[in-house]
């Protein structure tokens, strides 16, 4: 698999960049308090 993200277009360091900002993204909703449902739709 050459494109995790979905995206093959990405040069390397692109994918490496978008990984992290998706990871980054991730790691604060895990860590954002909710009080009702919270729909993510972009990272």
């Amino acid at each position: 698999m050459t494109a995790p993200t979905g995206n093959p277009d990405l040069s390397l360091d692109e994918e490496k960049m978008l990984r992290r900002k998706i990871t980054e993204t991730a790691l604060k909703l895990l860590t954002t308090e909710v009080a009702e449902q919270l729909v993510v739709m972009k990272y």
